[in-house]
């Protein structure tokens, strides 16, 4: 199949948060409104092309029409593609087979065309999208950590509001590599040198929270929980939230830390040390 040439629609984005919960409405076309939008000096009358599309059997790739991520996309289709087997695997899924739309840009100043922010990459569940910046100085978007936003989201639902940390936990998880190093490395790094959050700030304020602490702090409990519990214990926390963790796993959160923190010592007795400023930075 080639790739053809879309022309864009107007679109509107009505963007609401509440409870650090993002929705995203995108894509709202104006046809009943266009005769009265021609007549604004700002508009054009012309419809412009500005991306290439490609259908690949239930995913809709949308990459600008020239520059790094056209002459990448390609490649980065290749990844999309990959990762999505694995993510499922990781959730207990066999397959995602739900109509959803991948989209590239070459800036994060392109990409708040779509949406109040830019960001390296987002998500949405509600307008079923993925997005990416991409270009010469950002070669590696979060492909598979925002695949797994995605899937997660649409498959469970949007996680409970003290359960933001399992969210972003579970698609670092995922992704399991900043700057070359595994996820328990980092967490251990983290022990050691006493930088660990406390859960209490990890479930009621996380986007407050030093982002790469948090998000790696969080993917290693994430993968322990996953590992030693199963992933249905896993869906009923990010369902009802972190004041039911005891209920569900029949352990207090204290005890479950002491114990991976215990383990990871034993595993891994020596520290591997990285760059702190390149560290929080972020992963590469």
């Amino acid at each position: 199949m080639l790739w053809v040439c879309k022309q864009e629609s107007f679109q509107r984005i009505i963007y609401m948060k509440k409870n650090i919960q993002l929705i995203l409405i995108l894509n709202i076309t104006f046809a009943p409104f266009l005769s009265l939008m021609a007549q604004n000096d700002t508009l054009t009358n012309e419809w412009k092309t500005e991306s290439v599309t490609k259908v690949i059997n239930n995913i809709r790739f949308t990459f600008p029409k020239d520059g790094y991520a056209f002459e990448k996309k390609e490649e980065f289709v290749t990844q999309c593609l990959n990762v999505i087997k694995p993510n499922c695997q990781l959730i207990g899924l066999n397959d995602f087979e739900i109509y959803f739309n991948i989209k590239f840009y070459k800036s994060k100043e392109a990409m708040k065309k779509d949406m109040p922010f830019g960001y390296s990459g987002a998500s949405s569940s509600y307008n079923k999208t993925v997005y990416f910046v991409t270009n010469e100085n950002f070669t590696s978007p979060p492909i598979k950590h925002e695949l797994m936003h995605l899937i997660a989201t649409i498959n469970w639902g949007e996680p409970n509001i003290t359960s933001q940390w399992l969210n972003e936990g579970l698609a670092t998880y995922a992704q399991n590599n900043c700057n070359g190093l595994k996820i328990d490395k980092i967490y251990r790094y983290l022990l050691e040198s006493n930088k660990l959050i406390s859960i209490d700030s990890l479930s009621k304020d996380f986007y407050r929270q030093p982002e790469m602490i948090a998000y790696h702090q969080s993917a290693y409990m994430v993968e322990c929980l996953i590992t030693k519990f199963g992933i249905e214990k896993f869906k009923l926390l990010w369902q009802k939230g972190f004041i039911k963790f005891n209920d569900i796993y029949k352990i207090s959160f204290k005890q479950f830390e002491s114990t991976i923190q215990m383990e990871l010592l034993r595993k891994l007795p020596e520290v591997e040390q990285l760059d702190w400023t390149t560290f929080m930075l972020d992963c590469k």
